[in-house]
């Protein structure tokens, strides 16, 4: 009976977290075709640090990943420098995660993600920060057409659209 419950329970488990990422997915696409404008972002003059594995420091900020190749390439070549700009001097810890591809149809030297960002900063007066992650949505462009390799892919690119989405409860 034990087992069978176990089952069960494991079984409904699976299927809530394929609901939740294809829901994600859904919500994307729906944002792209709603929302999107093609903005243009430069590249931060100033470099991101490798610490260690899924580690970064941006200034004085710190910045972690799921272990996930793409989300590593995307910090190390400074994609997402806008989501870690602050002028304010307060020291903040970010924590990308859940990196899905959103596969549209689209040329080869672009790709969609939609992601979570936690943010944590060490809290004044005035700042409030929030303790739920944020759905974020960007498209990266390439300079190359052909991308056999990955890497060389995202060395080559520029953000060229950043989208907010939701609070994750």
């Amino acid at each position: 009976m034990i087992k069978y419950l176990f089952t069960l329970l494991f079984i409904q488990f699976g299927f809530i977290l394929t609901f939740a990422q294809s829901q994600d997915k859904k919500w994307a696409e729906e944002h792209f075709e709603n929302k999107y404008v093609e903005q243009e972002y430069k590249k931060s003059k100033n470099k991101i640090k490798y610490l260690s594995e899924n580690f970064y420091t941006y200034k004085e900020d710190t910045i972690s990943t799921e272990d996930n190749a793409v989300m590593n390439m995307l910090i190390s070549n400074n994609l997402l420098f806008p989501l870690y700009n602050n002028s304010d001097k307060i020291s903040r810890t970010y924590f990308f995660r859940n990196l899905i591809e959103i596969n549209s149809n689209l040329p080869e030297n672009i790709k969609r993600f939609s992601f979570w960002l936690n943010s944590s900063c060490i809290k004044d007066i005035d700042t409030v920060c929030l303790n739920n992650p944020r759905l974020y949505y960007i498209e990266i462009k390439s300079t190359l057409l052909n991308h056999d390799n990955l890497s060389e892919f995202y060395k080559n690119s520029k953000l060229t659209y950043l989208g907010k989405g939701g609070i994750i409860l």
